[in-house]
């Protein structure tokens, strides 16, 4: 039985982003914390690649029961879909349709894999702190009961922004990770001792000058 919406509802979702910096962790979580108060089978997070001209999808949580048909991994959008998707993230607006309700928003904006019956879906921008452009957006897909709950999705953009800034954050750490292994193994291929002068990217040891 789903519960009225009150500020526990607002308080998990919080707890879950804090916990978790992977936001398919977080996503995983949230997406039955939400199933008790809103008639929700499927949450994703998605991603605008401008450059490459498509939506990627970052995470998704889902509690339909039964497998169900993962979300498509990205979609490719023509220039006028690209441009439609940029304008409406510029608006910071909440849009929702039923079932069976179509635009050109909703065609571009959704992942519903090929035979999956229509769903009522509930789209909003996630808007990074200090960012300029959104480039993420929130999709809540579930019966049409959903339609009517917008405001109560519309509270859940600023956690799963910041657990999209986590996640984007994590990776990045990863990537200056790999690069630095990535160049302590050619040092080490080209036969550097540990006690090769520091290059000026070494970090300062204890009571050296900066």
């Amino acid at each position: 039985m789903q519960r009225a919406p009150t500020p526990s509802l607002l308080l998990e979702v919080w707890r879950e982003v804090c916990r978790h910096i992977d936001i398919d962790e977080s996503l995983a979580r949230i997406a039955p914390i939400l199933a008790q108060t809103l008639p929700v089978t499927r949450v994703l997070v998605r991603r605008v690649d401008r450059e490459a001209h498509r939506l990627v999808t970052i995470a998704e949580g889902s509690v339909a029961k039964g497998p169900a048909a993962p979300a498509a991994a990205r979609s490719d959008l023509d220039g006028a879909a690209l441009a439609l998707v940029a304008g409406w993230l510029k608006l910071d607006q909440v849009q929702s349709w039923r079932a069976g309700e179509s635009s050109a928003l909703r065609r571009a904006l959704d992942s519903e894999a090929a035979g999956v019956p229509p769903r009522a879906l509930v789209a909003g921008p996630l808007r990074e702190a200090g960012d300029g452009a959104a480039d993420g957006l929130l999709l809540v897909e579930g019966a049409d009961e959903l339609v009517e709950r917008a405001n109560v999705v519309a509270l859940l953009l600023e956690p799963v922004a910041v657990a999209l800034a986590n996640d984007r954050r994590l990776h990045e750490m990863a990537r200056l990770r790999e690069a630095a292994d990535s160049v302590m193994s050619l040092r080490s291929s080209r036969g550097c001792s540990a006690t090769t002068s520091p290059s000026r990217w070494s970090a300062p040891t204890a009571g050296s000058r900066t």
